[in-house]
């Protein structure tokens, strides 16, 4: 059984969409709705035949709390905004057979030339830096994410944490080629060089030890600069 572990947020607009999109997966998956907020996202999941949890807001929560709910052998972390064109239960036991972790190639939607260049700084990211997203579909076994210490319960970074630890460790995270589709909803909102250098300011200052709430607050005010 591979365990899907959803963290979702206030996604009433979006979230039909995505369960539509669940459609690849088979009878080899379960699927974890992890829900925080304030809108009908939780019923609307409901409706549609899954058993949503309830999470305290907080991406690093809303996981923990799921995998705690899920059953499988194998963890697959699956973003609201992402989804796959084809199943890729093959692909992921194929890799866990050699690598203790993996993720996927990804690919935004729209495509626009500058998400394409996102795409490969992302995909170069975990080549050369061993770092994976969230947003690329991390996967290990349970086993695995226990050895590691699991995911912390912290708002943000919490992806980046874990593949910090991985590395620290001397695993290799390897990168399919199979490819996984993300909405570009935040780079377009925020501007792509803008977005992206957020990203690495946040980066920089969680290495360098600072707190997460005070990563929060930058982020937010770099949100509202002009």
């Amino acid at each position: 059984m591979i365990s899907v572990i959803v963290p979702v947020y206030n996604e009433s607009d979006n979230i039909d969409k995505f369960i539509d999109r669940l459609d690849v997966f088979d009878d080899e998956f379960e699927v974890i709705f992890s829900v925080s907020g304030d809108d009908d996202t939780f019923e609307k999941i409901r409706d549609r035949g899954y058993n949503p949890i309830i999470s305290i807001k907080g991406r690093g929560n809303q996981i923990i709390n799921g995998i705690e709910n899920s059953t499988g052998e194998i963890i697959l972390i699956l973003h609201a905004d992402t989804f796959f064109k084809e199943n890729p239960k093959e692909e992921i036991k194929s890799i866990l057979q050699n690598y203790k972790m993996g993720c996927f190639s990804i690919s935004f939607v729209p495509k626009q030339f500058i998400m394409k260049i996102v795409a490969f700084n992302s995909s170069n990211r975990v080549r050369q830096r061993n770092i994976a997203f969230g947003d690329q579909g991390m996967f290990f076994t349970r086993e695995f994410y226990d050895e590691m210490g699991g995911f912390k319960n912290i708002d943000l970074m919490e992806d980046y944490d874990f593949s910090i630890r991985v590395k620290e460790k001397g695993y290799k995270i390897f990168l399919s080629k199979m490819k996984i589709y993300s909405s570009s909803r935040r780079f377009q909102k925020n501007g792509p060089f803008r977005t992206m250098w957020m990203m690495q300011k946040c980066q920089h200052m969680y290495r360098k030890g600072e707190k997460v709430d005070d990563i929060k607050q930058k982020y937010k005010w770099l949100l509202t600069r002009s």
